[in-house]
């Protein structure tokens, strides 16, 4: 920024060079303008808004056409919000209309309001760096005629309604977004009928597809409330899932085999990267969730009935999802030791999932194979090793509701009895998984 200021007396100007292909356009080498600021700081703030309408009317006259599209969408959202409050540049009467009178916009006149004024000022100007064809492409968009497309919002909305989020959030809105300018290419595909057609195209989840709806609900709502397109029931409201969608949680992922998982254990290991090679462990031998095995620590360590346990710390993610994860126990095997728990600081679960995922990749895995496979393997063996459903259902954070019994009047399982569950599937692990070779 420092090589566009320049101090002119007292205050800092401004200064934009104009490329050279462009200059006959405008008539000038460099755009300049006082940002009226004496402090050198101020004037970097102010000035970069200057710079970047300058930049804006560089792409324009370059027949940049996201940039003309978001010149067109400003002046078409200035001139509903004009209409809507009555601001007119003028009214003039109409061919039948009493002229000895005030005309009146809608009873006795035509009003026009600033806005598009402007526009047909810029049109004109436009019709002179593109075609025709082009040219009407763009009144058409002004004048509803045709839609806009989606795509010339997201950055916008991105920064207006996410610029506060963590990185996560808002890429998880830019791939909503870009999934829904699949189905909705332009604001007038937004139909109630697209969005079912859509939703039963779907082959994810209902939660990874909700997820998206609400982002869309989001998106629709800022369009509406910054006046780019006229107010109308918001088709993301009150959506109606098609029963095609997979229950939430629902992936067909497939537990791994327990050679699969010896085999991703000893290349965690061989690599150097004892922290995966930790999760890998801690997750064969108590079923814990990857952002569970992450937020333990010694302190969630506690002995009950003389048996060492892990307190697994409440996740709002997977509280919402499972309603049952929160705070239960699982005891530790014989195989885990205490001292593979972080003392103090939980791990970067996040980090560590992205490592597993290249390190599984590597070997050929699929999509379906995922840290949470090895979870699913914890699941197979209680069953394998005939531990009983209500007890694999406490160690796994399950909800037990399919049973009047176990769901709503019992206490829950005993520490002893999922102590024994727990060695009975170590036990059945370690016949096909050796850690002294790992």
């Amino acid at each position: 920024m420092a090589h566009r200021l320049y101090r002119r007396g007292h205050t800092y100007w401004a200064q934009l060079p104009v490329p050279p292909d462009v200059q006959r356009i405008f008539g000038k080498k460099n755009f300049q303008k006082t940002t009226r600021c004496k402090d050198k700081r101020n004037a970097g703030i102010q000035a970069a808004t200057l710079i970047a309408g300058w930049q804006q009317k560089i792409d324009e006259a370059r027949g940049n056409p996201d940039a003309v599209t978001q010149q067109i969408l400003q002046q078409k959202a200035l001139h509903r919000r004009d209409t809507e409050e009555g601001n007119w540049a003028f009214v003039e009467h109409d061919d039948d209309a009493d002229r000895s009178k005030e005309a009146i916009h809608g009873k006795t006149g035509t009003g026009w309001t600033i806005s598009e004024l402007q526009v047909d000022e810029y049109l004109e100007e436009l019709s002179e760096k593109i075609s025709p064809s082009e040219l009407e492409y763009y009144a058409d968009i002004y004048h509803g005629r045709k839609g806009i497309p989606i795509g010339v919002f997201l950055d916008e909305w991105l920064d207006a309604e996410h610029s506060a989020n963590k990185s996560r959030t808002r890429t998880e809105a830019r791939k909503a977004l870009k999934i829904g300018a699949l189905w909705f290419p332009t604001t007038e595909d937004f139909t109630v009928s697209n969005r079912q057609v859509w939703l039963r195209s779907e082959q994810r989840n209902i939660g990874s597809v909700s997820k998206d709806v609400g982002y869309l609900r989001g998106f629709f709502k800022y369009l509406v409330e910054k006046h780019y397109i006229t107010p109308a029931i918001n088709p993301f409201d009150n959506v109606d899932y098609p029963k095609n969608l997979k229950a939430r949680g629902e992936l067909n992922r497939r537990h791994a085999e327990p050679a699969e998982i010896k085999q991703l254990l000893q290349l965690a290991t061989d690599s150097g990267d004892d922290e995966l090679a930790r999760f890998i462990l801690i997750g064969t031998f108590t079923g814990m969730r990857l952002a569970e095995i992450g937020a333990a620590t010694q302190d969630s360590i506690e002995v009950v009935d003389g048996i060492t346990c892990v307190r697994v710390k409440r996740n709002d993610k997977i509280f919402a999802k499972t309603g049952e994860s929160i705070r239960r126990l699982v005891p530790l095997s014989s195989e885990i030791d205490k001292t593979l728990f972080p003392k103090k600081k939980p791990a970067n679960d996040a980090a560590v999932g992205k490592r597993f995922g290249r390190l599984k990749s590597s070997q050929g895995f699929g999509k379906d194979f995922v840290f949470h496979s090895i979870r699913k393997t914890f699941a197979t063996y209680c069953e394998r090793t005939g531990v009983a459903e209500n007890v694999a259902a406490d160690l796994m954070g399950h909800d037990k509701k399919s049973s009047m019994t176990f769901g709503v009047y019992s206490g829950g399982s005993s520490t002893e009895q999922q102590k024994e569950a727990v060695e009975k599937v170590t036990e059945a692990l370690l016949k096909k998984i050796t850690l002294k070779d790992a």
